[in-house]
């Protein structure tokens, strides 16, 4: 995992530095505080590391955390509130990517040199589909703080896909939110029934979904997501990812809230671009194009990014938005 940066808006770049210490690393995710910390969330092997650096990326040192009692854990997702408290989302699979996800948080106010982890939810094992790679259907968790004058505590809302039932079933998806750092969330983790969060698509049963970001100003929460409901005929089957036309019509969908936990707003769909590509109509796109949706904001516009494709192998592009 190596970190770069430009202080010329990237006209040019200083040399990389590696955060694993000469390790090895997957999944990162960057944080970047107003004292010019950085922080690196990544997995390893089955470890979860997050590696900081006291003097803006020169030098990191790399700290293995505990995150989930076993199986492998992803960062997915990070954030910093108006506060200066640092947030990473990850996302736990089991039994080599088959086996239900377990979605955490973890927070600190102090580098991570101490931090709390607590449970979100779970979902069941996405749906296995030849050609889709590890865990490409599974489970994933984004993470927004929405900052507030009252009380004095950010927001943290989260957004993730979960299946319900048993393993392979296509997955929905879920939003919760903490008004306490991520101590305890309005819809508290039940090991029993889950996933219990509140669900934000408003599409058909039996429709996948996946892929979701969000991001909040102090005004509006916004998230974003995937799915295939435009699928025709109601067939929302996916038998192949390898191969183009396999998995119905994809579409990004997004929703709107003033604080993250009432009144969403009707679905909307971003617009596809024009003149579509070969894997593209006015109806949607073949499939998501890797496994990779991020949303942030600047505390006016939201800007996103997404990809679309022909299938897992076949071609696509990455697509951005400012709304």
């Amino acid at each position: 995992i190596e970190v770069f940066y430009s202080d010329d808006f990237g006209v040019t770049w200083s040399n990389p530095v590696d955060v694993t210490n000469g390790g090895r690393g997957d999944k990162d995710i960057v944080l970047v505080d107003r004292n010019n910390n950085v922080m690196v969330a990544f997995e390893n092997g089955g470890k979860q590391h997050v590696s900081v650096s006291t003097n803006g990326g020169a030098s990191f040192v790399s700290k293995q955390v505990d995150i989930a009692p076993s199986g492998i854990a992803l960062a997915t997702g990070g954030i910093l509130d108006s506060r200066g408290n640092a947030y990473y989302a990850w996302a736990g699979t089991t039994n080599n990517g088959t086996g239900p996800t377990t979605f955490y948080v973890q927070s600190s106010n102090n580098l991570f040199a101490s931090y709390s982890v607590t449970t979100v939810d779970r979902g069941a094992g996405g749906p296995q589909v030849s050609g889709a790679g590890w865990d490409y259907w599974g489970g994933s968790i984004q993470i927004a703080t929405q900052p507030r004058t009252s009380p004095a505590n950010d927001r943290v809302i989260v957004v993730y896909n979960a299946g319900a039932g048993a393993s392979g079933v296509p997955e929905r998806i879920y939003t919760k939110y903490s008004d306490n750092l991520g101590a305890t969330w309005n819809i508290a983790f039940n090991a029993s029934s889950w996933p219990n969060g509140s669900q934000l698509s408003l599409a058909p049963a039996g429709v996948w979904h996946g892929f979701p970001s969000i991001a909040a100003t102090a005004t509006t929460v916004k998230t974003i997501w995937m799915d295939n409901r435009a699928s025709p005929g109601g067939n929302y089957t996916c038998t192949s990812s390898s191969a183009t036309g396999q998995c119905g019509i994809w579409n990004v969908y997004s929703r709107s809230s003033a604080d993250g936990a009432t009144n969403w707003s009707a679905e909307s769909t971003m617009t596809q671009a024009t003149p579509y590509r070969n894997y593209q109509t006015a109806a949607g796109f073949d499939h998501p194009y890797g496994d990779y949706s991020e949303m942030v904001t600047d505390g006016s516009a939201f800007y996103a990014i997404w990809a679309e494709g022909e299938s897992t192998f076949g071609t696509g592009d990455v697509y951005y938005a400012k709304f």
